[in-house]
């Protein structure tokens, strides 16, 4: 393996970068909703109002 790593290591570091990518994902979408979540809720249902 790349430099002597194991596979277990590989999929260690894998699944740790995918746990923390998703863990952003989510602090970036409460924050948004914190900050923009009435300006959003209004926008879409201007929006959504006539087909």
């Amino acid at each position: 393996m790349a430099n002597g790593e194991s596979a277990t290591a590989i999929l260690i570091h894998l699944a740790g970068g995918v746990a923390l990518l998703i863990w952003a994902v989510k602090l970036a979408r409460t924050g948004a909703m914190r900050a923009f979540g009435s300006q959003l809720r209004h926008a879409l249902q201007s929006f959504t109002r006539n087909r």
